[in-house]
């Protein structure tokens, strides 16, 4: 078997990076007043033929939520809505529900406000949703992802207009699930403190051929290793979609 060379490695760490970079969407949480509280991040799953946006819960999905779009006004993103966010109670702590939130993506109503909104004349909207498997991550494979943030939020009619920047991990290495059966994962370096990761959470976990195996939940209590949702239960929580 051929050894890749450092630089293949790096070319190829750079490609995933800018693959998750573009794959991951940013989700924005608001208060009853309008101002942002929250940030997160996510994917777009397509099943059936319909976009369904997931992210990570943590507690409680308080609405409007806006995601990420391909939509440019004044050389910044815009977000719009990213539909109503459900969830799954745990069946094993009937208090508690499983850390995955799901909401349909309201594309037709996304392309009729785009028809009426000046400012983006001449625009189409691309969302596009991963369609591979879910697996599950196994010991000696490699895992990434790469979060998307927002900074200077625009607040407009149509929603808000933001500035990107990203957060990126490589070479995270599965080593267990915790009592939860949530996936833990090794960083391959150093972790880089709670208010880098601040946002991340939601972020799709893909392995080297860019499927999906997990979402990013956070930190496993004070330790160097990262938590991840176990997603083989997305399709019940779409089912149960109201």
């Amino acid at each position: 078997m051929t050894v890749p060379s450092d630089k293949e490695i790096i070319t190829g760490a750079k490609n995933f990076v800018k693959h998750m970079a573009n794959f991951t969407k940013l989700l924005l949480n608001f208060d009853t007043e309008g101002k942002p509280i929250s940030q997160r991040s996510g994917f777009l799953y397509e099943s059936n033929d319909v976009l369904y946006v997931i992210t990570a819960l943590h507690g409680k999905i308080v609405s409007p939520v806006y995601i990420e779009t391909n939509l440019v006004v004044d050389g910044k993103c815009v977000a719009l809505s990213a539909g109503d966010f459900h969830y799954l109670q745990n069946i094993n702590t009937p208090n508690d529900f499983i850390d995955i939130a799901c909401s349909r993506f309201p594309i037709e109503t996304i392309r009729d406000q785009i028809s009426k909104d000046p400012k983006l004349a001449g625009q189409t909207i691309s969302m596009l949703g991963y369609r591979g498997p879910i697996c599950l991550p196994i010991a000696g494979e490699a895992y990434g992802f790469c979060s998307v943030k927002g900074e200077h939020l625009v607040p407009t009619d149509r929603g808000y207009n933001f500035e990107k920047m990203a957060v990126a991990e490589v070479g995270m290495e599965y080593v267990s699930d915790n009592i939860k059966g949530e996936h833990l994962f090794a960083l391959s370096g150093k972790f880089k403190g709670d208010e880098i990761y601040r946002g991340c959470s939601g972020s799709p976990v893909c392995d080297p051929n860019k499927r999906v195996v997990s979402i990013l939940l956070g930190r496993e209590s004070d330790s160097q290793l990262l938590r991840g949702a176990n997603l083989t239960i997305l399709p019940q929580i779409i089912k149960n979609l109201p």
